[in-house]
């Protein structure tokens, strides 16, 4: 993560600073720019190397500006540090909750990590040790993966309309109201960033916000509003988060 990190203020600064200094490059300024926002001092000889990677990797190109070569992201490199979301179920709520019960045998560890994982990219919960629940009509792809693993035999899966208290089952399952706060945290942080658009180093601010939400952004399990907790703050934290996508060009 910390060098994805480094990678990405290098891209914005490439991308999005550069132009403003008619493209030359201060190694100074790149060094201090990495202690702001990494919180580390990356010396310059480390990011003259990791500037050549990212040459190498195809990601940083050139052109001809001011009578000489200049560094500019290339295609690949506009799309790293593009601020994308990942895709969620918009579908509405059938009242249904999907459950697996899990039963495979202690000595089958990698069957049980890797059903493990697929459960959670699927966005089940454990509610008791080897009980998971999700809200999602997924069990169609949850039999055929357990067949394709061998261990059909060793889970149990149906669907329920009801598990009794589903909003407080749901909201102590997902952690929703810590995912709430972390909404919060961030509305208040971008409110009070989008008031420095103007400020030189905007672009990597805005950067290191639309990050910050998109590790939220990929916790939520995007329910349907009967399951969520009053005053969930999805929708406005999402509001703030476009208007940085759209703050800078």
């Amino acid at each position: 993560m910390t060098k994805k990190n480094l990678y990405r203020v290098l891209l914005t600064y490439i991308g999005y600073i550069l132009p403003t200094r008619r493209y030359k490059l201060s190694y100074e300024e790149l060094s201090d720019l990495t202690k702001k926002y990494l919180g580390k001092r990356y010396t310059i000889p480390t990011l003259r190397k990791e500037l050549s990677i990212l040459r190498k990797k195809g990601l940083i190109t050139g052109k001809k500006r001011y009578n000489k070569k200049v560094d500019i992201l290339s295609v690949d490199g506009k799309m790293l540090i593009a601020p994308a979301l990942p895709k969620m179920k918009t579908e509405p709520w059938d009242n249904k909750w999907r459950v697996i019960v899990c039963n495979i045998p202690a000595g089958d560890k990698y069957s049980r990590v890797s059903l493990f994982e697929k459960l959670s990219q699927l966005g089940y919960k454990k509610i008791f040790r080897a009980t998971l629940i999700c809200p999602h009509n997924n069990l169609s792809v949850l039999h055929r993966y357990t067949t394709e693993l061998g261990i059909r035999q060793y889970v149990l899966l149906f669907e329920a309309e009801n598990l009794g208290m589903e909003a407080h089952t749901a909201s102590r399952a997902w952690k929703l109201d810590a995912i709430n706060d972390q909404y919060r945290h961030f509305i208040s942080a971008a409110k009070k960033a989008l008031t420095q658009t103007n400020n030189k180093y905007w672009p990597l601010t805005a950067k290191k916000l639309e990050q910050n939400f998109i590790v939220i952004y990929v916790q939520d399990p995007n329910f349907p509003d009967e399951l969520l907790p009053s005053g969930w703050l999805a929708p406005r934290a999402y509001d703030y988060f476009r208007k940085i996508v759209s703050s800078y060009k």
